[in-house]
């Protein structure tokens, strides 16, 4: 045996109302130097099973540093979804200089405490539109409501960073023990992982995702987590753009819609 391809099947994919397989990370592997010739046959026999089943879309996780790997992928029709990333704790600093950013950009970080949940669920409805306008275009979630932020609050280790600018929060990170959906390498009793982010459109590019990012790694080693974890679309620029400056990618997401299903 030089490689293998296993799959679930799903009757609706992150959302969007149509069949699905998905292949996670530890659902496929090939021999040393046979990856890209093993899974092009693999992909050749799971392509029929799946048009065969009705599976509309196709999608699988791959494990980082196979570069040839990952072309294969996009040459045979796969688009990129996502990504996950680690970063060791503290490891390298988010800032040179996080007092000077904050202060001279009227910036403010805190994490958050029950009286603002108001306020977050203020910025978790705008988050959602966020994602479903273009260019991100996924299928919406329910908004968080306040009962949902307050029984989540009360959850160690559970906990939200607030980045507050003009007298108000303008953005957040989301925290939790591990992220529903993450790699397996991703997920450990000493690794906390990100699971929300949002800053407003105003104050984007301005340091406040990094500011609170700062805050929040210098906090997470001070309760002896080791890594931070964080997955994210990459079909989000905004997210492209910030969590690979901070955190190492270990896996890639692709997925592929073809025109005949």
């Amino acid at each position: 045996m030089v490689g293998y391809l296993g799959w679930r099947e799903y009757e609706s994919f992150r959302g969007v109302p149509s069949r699905a397989a998905y292949s996670p990370e530890f659902g496929h592997a090939a021999a040393w130097g046979r990856e890209v010739e093993a899974h092009r046959a693999l992909y050749r026999e799971a392509s029929a099973r799946w048009f065969d089943a009705g599976c509309r879309i196709h999608c699988l996780t791959d494990l980082a540093g196979d570069g040839a790997l990952e072309r294969f992928w996009f040459t045979s029709g796969f688009g990129g979804l996502g990504q996950d990333a680690l970063r060791p704790l503290p490891g390298p600093p988010v800032l040179d200089s996080p007092a000077r950013l904050v202060t001279g950009r009227g910036l403010r970080v805190r994490a958050a405490g029950p009286a603002d949940i108001p306020a977050l669920v203020r910025l978790d409805a705008e988050h959602v539109r966020h994602y479903a306008d273009p260019p991100v275009l996924m299928m919406p979630r329910p908004a968080e409501t306040e009962d949902d932020l307050a029984a989540f609050l009360s959850r160690p280790p559970n906990a939200y960073w607030l980045v507050e600018a003009a007298g108000e929060p303008q953005g957040f990170l989301r925290f939790e023990a591990a992220s529903h959906g993450a790699v397996r390498i991703s997920l450990a009793p000493d690794t906390i992982s990100i699971t929300g982010a949002f800053v407003r459109s105003a104050w984007r590019g301005r340091g406040a995702a990094t500011a609170m990012l700062a805050g929040a790694v210098v906090d997470h080693a001070a309760q002896g987590f080791r890594r931070m974890a964080v997955d994210y679309e990459t079909i989000n620029p905004e997210a492209l753009d910030f969590w690979p400056r901070h955190f190492a990618v270990v896996a890639s997401s692709y997925v592929r819609v073809p025109e005949r299903a």
